[in-house]
């Protein structure tokens, strides 16, 4: 290669602590989730299809298990992912084959065949590139570091990599010791998002631009008009004023247009296709120029409204003294004080830790030990209306100030926090709780009690049902709350990766029902009993990839109106290129959800008896090709059809084809 610049190999690591995030990591490599700036059209390679035969999950505890199941830190690193590429100029001249096989081979070498997790070869996007998941497992321990154990084993890895792989293909290793990071992909978005706003903005505020209004200062009538000379140096004084003006305000109005034209100019070195903006808004600011000037003026009555008061003849007048000039401050030094002032700021020396501050009323507050509505009268009296500006500004610092600690320290409520002030368990009010679920939502006794036994359903303060979401190790991080006096519904912590669930464990084999809410799970529950599934709520949240990736089988049971069929498209959508078997199936027609189907039943005192068999709808079944295909339809019967109120029997969940 000619250009030593773009003919490089890549070698990163990223560590992984959570379990749930090697699922995670994986539904991205097989796609299972959308990827912005990838070519949905191209099939990306397995590189150990033999590995598909168990979750990544199962294969992560296959192999703890092999090297005797140690023990380990809980923000262990659980699993590392090794990214390999190249430059992106590289492309089409380097097979992907043999270079997948290259990068299989080092990773053999560095990890071990026995502790890989997944291995895919990505071509659906700029540059071909293979992730590796591993488990660091070393001397029956995990044990990361003794691969990743800072910088300098890291740069090591890099050159090791090199030499094994990379030159073979005639690249060469990056430059050692370099200051270049790797943006993430999550930021780069984040980023080109920032910039595409940044250019709407700066766009938005030119078309609202208004200029300054200019204003050429008279000079005074010193001049003898009388005389066709004092006449002659009037009219010349006028022009020479008129210029200066005119010369001050275009200085002015090209400095402050220049300055809203300067996230496009910053765009436009990074992205090319902002510069057919930029040449719109050169125009503009030829145009800008010819027109008169106003905003000066206005920025000029706003620096007004909040220009404080000296702090200087407050200091003297306080502390009884002049001040000291010391370079571009002042000082005073009394018995109780030793005060610096520069500017708008001041510092006291002699109190504790030295106090800092600024501002007119803050200096009064300090001194005098006085609150700030009697700091604001004891300035009234000398400086009358020009407090006004002094209290403007104080409460423009105060806010500043505020804004800056809040940057600094963010203070989102955790979900302990948020349990504590709207979910946390009142044993008193349990009962409303379970009558609710019981008498007005028609669940069986039986299943509210079993789950209240679990530890997944309790009241809160005002009797509202409060239903645990679990995570993949049984923690709970997060809840669903539904009122039971009104129709008030809630979530709180964690919604996407974790989920109020019955029936079998999250991490088992079976089928996954998927319904949108936690009454609606009981009340499947009720009709169709657990069998060998698991009952998921998403709690209304459309998030499938993370269920997606615990690899089982799906009924996709959400609502049949239209919130459902959105959700259940965005499962299908993800789907698309899985092997997972998916089926949709709705409650009994023309109900819209389970629940509402089981208090129809229940009105007229039906006898709901647990399936037998299987669930057996009929429902879109879904492959990997995408087929449609029809099972046998449950049945809903009648022992006595002309009797009004009868026994009726519901054999099996029913649906309809859709």
């Amino acid at each position: 290669m000619d250009n030593h610049e773009n003919n490089y190999c890549i070698f990163r690591t990223e560590k992984i602590t959570e379990r749930e995030d090697i699922a995670g990591r994986l539904a991205h490599n097989i796609r299972a989730l959308e990827t912005l700036n990838a070519d949905r059209h191209i099939t990306n390679i397995d590189l150990m299809p033999a590995l598909a035969s168990r979750t990544i999950l199962e294969r992560w505890d296959a192999i703890h298990a092999q090297n005797g199941s140690p023990k380990y830190r809980k923000d262990a690193v659980r699993a590392v992912e090794l990214i390999m590429t190249f430059s992106p100029e590289r492309a089409g001249s380097i097979s992907t084959e043999k270079w997948s096989e290259e990068c299989m081979r080092f990773s053999d070498t560095l990890f071990g065949r026995e502790n890989m997790l997944s291995a895919h070869l990505h071509l659906d996007e700029k540059t071909p590139h293979v992730h590796i998941m591993v488990a660091p497992f070393f001397g029956r321990k995990l044990r990361a570091s003794h691969w990743l154990n800072g910088r300098q084993m890291m740069s090591d890895l890099q050159s090791a990599f090199h030499a094994q792989v990379g030159t073979k293909f005639g690249l060469e290793r990056g430059v050692k010791g370099s200051n270049r990071k790797h943006i993430p992909q999550k930021q780069l978005y984040k980023n080109s998002n920032a910039l595409q706003q940044a250019v709407e903005t700066a766009l938005e505020t030119l078309d609202k631009d208004t200029p300054e209004r200019l204003k050429i200062e008279m000079p005074d009538l010193s001049f003898k008009l009388v005389t066709e000379a004092g006449r002659d140096k009037y009219v010349s004084e006028v022009k020479r004023l008129a210029s200066a003006t005119w010369k001050a305000a275009l200085n002015r109005e090209q400095a402050r247009f220049r300055s809203l034209v300067q996230p496009l100019i910053e765009a436009a070195k990074q992205y090319p296709l902002v510069n057919a903006d930029l040449i719109a808004t050169k125009k503009q600011l030829q145009a800008v120029m010819n027109r008169e000037i106003k905003i000066a003026a206005d920025f000029k009555k706003l620096a007004e409204e909040y220009r404080d008061l000296p702090l200087e003849p407050i200091a003297e007048r306080i502390l009884g003294c002049k001040g000291r000039r010391v370079g571009a401050s002042y000082e005073w030094e009394t018995d109780e004080h030793k005060l610096v002032v520069t500017g708008p700021k001041f510092k006291d020396f002699k109190c504790s830790q030295g106090t800092l501050g600024g501002g007119a009323i803050d200096l009064v507050i300090h001194l005098m030990n006085f609150d700030f509505g009697k700091a604001v009268r004891y300035l009234a009296a000398d400086f009358g209306q020009g407090i006004q500006g002094a209290i403007n500004a104080h409460a423009l610092r105060k806010a500043e100030d505020d804004i800056r600690e809040a940057l600094v320290n963010p203070h989102p409520l955790s979900f302990s926090e948020m349990l504590a002030r709207w979910g946390a368990r009142d044993d008193s009010r349990l009962s409303k709780a379970r009558d609710y679920l019981i008498h007005q939502r028609h669940i069986p006794e039986k299943i509210v009690d079993a789950v209240i036994e679990k530890g997944d359903l309790w009241g809160n303060k005002f009797g509202s049902c409060v239903f645990a979401h679990r995570s993949l190790i049984g923690e709970i991080v997060g809840c669903s709350i539904r009122g039971t006096s009104t129709g008030f519904k809630q979530a709180l912590g964690n919604k996407t990766s974790a989920w109020f669930n019955l029936g079998l464990p999250l991490n088992d084999k079976g089928e996954i029902v998927v319904v949108e809410s936690p009454i609606d799970g009981l009340s499947f529950a009720a009709m169709e009993g657990f069998g060998e599934r698991t009952i998921l709520s998403t709690a209304g949240m459309s998030a499938p990839a993370p269920i997606i990736a615990l690899n089982r089988p799906l009924i996709l049971a959400q609502d049949a109106d239209a919130a459902g069929e959105k959700q259940a498209s965005a499962f299908w959508e993800l789907l698309k290129n899985s092997s997972l078997t998916s089926r949709r199936v709705l409650p009994l027609s023309p109900h819209k959800d389970w629940n509402a189907a089981i208090q129809f039943l229940s009105s007229f005192q039906l006898q709901i008896h647990q399936p037998n068999t299987p669930l057996e709808s009929t429902h879109h079944d879904h492959h990997n090709n995408g087929t449609v295909r029809s099972l046998k339809s449950g049945e809903l019967t009648t022992q006595d059809e002309e009797a009004s109120v009868g026994s009726l029997e519901f054999s099996e969940g029913r649906g309809h084809l859709r």
